[in-house]
């Protein structure tokens, strides 16, 4: 069996990984390769400007799968927030003209994670696809 390596802080020593799963709205195929790569950037820039780790990142054209790192004094919901805020937000600025030819002239508030989604998956581990 592999020793766990864990993190300190002061008083405690901690490991806590956390798996998020975002999809388009109504599951649409819109991610392509390049938008894949792009995500993949914003995430590892924001989840770094957390003192957070990236330490899984793949993906399909409706959905992203992040594995990452994080400390316990981190407020997870924020966090998650503010994922989901910056890439919609620059993922649409770079991609305007593919969403709004795929989506029509109706641009979606939030492209990922839809919220019905996220309460399910919390609450118990049931299969996402």
């Amino acid at each position: 069996m592999a020793k766990q390596s864990l993190s300190t802080l002061n008083h405690c020593a901690y490991s806590l990984q956390y798996r998020l799963v975002l999809v388009t709205k109504y599951r649409r195929k819109v991610i392509s390769p390049a938008m894949m790569k792009r995500l993949r950037e914003i995430f590892e820039d924001t989840l770094g400007k957390w003192e957070c780790g990236m330490i899984e990142f793949n993906g399909e054209q409706d959905h992203v799968h992040l594995l990452f790192a994080a400390t316990p004094v981190i407020e997870l919901s924020k966090l998650v927030n503010n994922l989901k805020t910056v890439s919609s937000r620059l993922i649409r600025r770079i991609s305007a003209w593919r969403f709004g030819r795929l989506l029509g002239a109706c641009f979606l508030a939030s492209l990922l994670l839809c919220s019905d989604l996220w309460r399910r998956s919390v609450g118990g581990h049931q299969a996402l696809h």
